[in-house]
């Protein structure tokens, strides 16, 4: 059995605490959901993070906690230390949460209670139970060390890869090597395949194997520089995972639009002679009412695959540059102890080359088809809505058609009538009518004849011109 001294669990968990267009409420939720990572007596108010001198950096157990509450329950430098027993071991670590501007982060820290004795690795099975129920929105990377044993020099890869199964239950092939203050570092990272499910999918581990104990103590030093650096890794991630979603809703919404060019191109509209049925109308009616909404929730989610695109550019700046801060802050520890090793963290830099030559690349081919397809809609939403105002405009010019011939129709028959009830009444005027009539029905027969033919006469002096073809 493989063992080390010291084994301890560090894991780096990430919450947002107000994403990308989050409600208060929503803050409120994943303020709760963070807290719940931590014992229940130790907690800091939503409000009070307000109080804080950098959002950017706020130790929220340092700043925002009082001073008696710090002496009462062991809070030093924004370290919540604690000891348990778990089996037949003995434990200790630490919670160290902070806020990194919109994002919760968090160090939950778990070691044996037993710095001169080795353990088998197998004792990560309950280390990992203990971190077991703590998690967040954005992601987590697991972190474990220990101290190789003097005078037995196993494969360090063999350990890792043992760890690393102990850990997930999966198998590692290759891990990437690299080194840092004189230990050799692991990186194991399988990238997920079914990215709408990406926090069961996303595991992340390294595993750190010093050569002494004054090698790990010294790298404790570091634990603020791994947070940053995890917490631009795991936003990359989820960031791209969100990408996946918002192309997957985006590419089912241009089905509906796809479906309604159809339905569109069934009405045949621009055919000679062709007229649209009330029906036909009001179909396109509702098809341009569901084009305006598309339009909108098209045009928003494609805004925010931008926005994740220009977000993904700028936290990978950000990574590579927390990778070169700790190089250069571990080189200048090596040069003031030259008991120290050296440093070198290539190894995460593979990271750096997925996101640049996959995701990067995919989410900008997203960008541009889908562009393409807003469009689309766009050119969908303009037609339709044209055919509708020119088919109301004939609608409208037609019933305008109508009121005018039937006014010159009544207009001239109350006119003839008006003539007709003037001879009727002088019945010796040269009318030689062979037989009488009433005035009244003389009157409304003139009327109703004079009507019929001038509303005959407008409606063809109205009727539209035909364009010779």
């Amino acid at each position: 059995m493989k063992e080390i001294i010291y084994p301890t669990l560090d894991l780096f968990i990430y919450q947002f605490r107000n994403g990308l267009g989050d409600s208060d409420e929503q803050i409120r939720e994943n303020h709760k959901d963070f807290w719940q990572n931590l014992p229940d007596k130790i907690k800091v108010n939503l409000d009070a993070e307000v109080k804080g001198e950098n959002p950017e950096y706020i130790k929220l157990l340092e700043e925002l906690i009082e001073p008696s509450t710090k002496k009462q329950f062991n809070i030093q430098d924004n370290h919540y230390y604690f000891k348990d027993t778990s089996d037949t071991y003995k434990l200790e670590g630490y919670y160290y949460p902070i806020r990194l501007y919109d994002t919760y982060g968090l160090i939950f820290d778990c070691s044996i209670d037993d710095r001169k004795n080795p353990q088998p690795i197998d004792v990560f099975k309950n280390l990992k139970q203990q971190g077991a129920t703590k998690s967040g929105n954005v992601g987590k990377t697991w972190m474990v060390s220990g101290s190789l044993v003097p005078g037995i020099k196993p494969e360090p890869e063999d350990i890792a890869k043992e760890t690393y199964q102990i850990l997930t239950g999966i198998e590692c092939q290759k891990p990437e090597q690299g080194k840092f203050l004189g230990a050799t570092v692991f990186e194991i990272w399988k990238p997920p395949q079914k990215w709408l499910n990406v926090e069961q999918e996303n595991v992340h581990v390294l595993v750190i194997l010093y050569p002494n104990l004054w090698n790990m103590e010294v790298a404790a030093e570091f634990y603020g520089d791994w947070l940053r650096l995890f917490n631009m890794r795991n936003k990359i991630i989820w960031e791209y995972a969100y990408s996946r979603q918002l192309t997957t809703e985006l590419k089912a919404i241009f089905q509906t639009v796809s479906e309604n060019i159809n339905r569109v191109n069934k009405i045949n509209y621009g055919f000679a002679n062709q007229k649209i049925s009330q029906q036909e109308l009001q179909e396109l009616q509702k098809i341009l009412s569901q084009s305006i909404a598309t339009l909108s929730d098209y045009a928003s989610k494609l805004s925010y695959l931008e926005i994740l695109r220009l977000a993904i550019d700028n936290n990978l700046q950000n990574y590579q540059s927390f990778i070169k801060d700790i190089e250069d802050k571990a080189k200048e520890k090596q040069q003031n102890d030259s008991t120290l090793g050296d440093t070198n963290l290539q190894c995460l830099e593979k990271f750096t080359k997925t996101v640049k030559t996959k995701y990067k690349v995919q989410i900008q081919q997203d960008c541009a088809s889908l562009s393409a397809s807003l469009r689309i809609i766009e050119d969908l939403t303009n037609t339709v809505r044209g055919i509708i105002e020119i088919e109301q405009t004939k609608r409208d010019r037609s019933l305008e058609r109508t009121f005018q011939v039937l006014g010159t129709a009544f207009g001239g028959g109350a006119i003839v009538s008006g003539v007709v009830t003037q001879h009727i009444d002088k019945p010796f005027a040269p009318m030689n009518l062979k037989y009488s009539f009433h005035p009244l029905v003389l009157s409304l027969f003139w009327s109703v004849l004079a009507t019929v033919i001038l509303g005959l006469a407008a409606w063809w002096l109205t009727k539209p011109k035909q364009k010779d073809k």
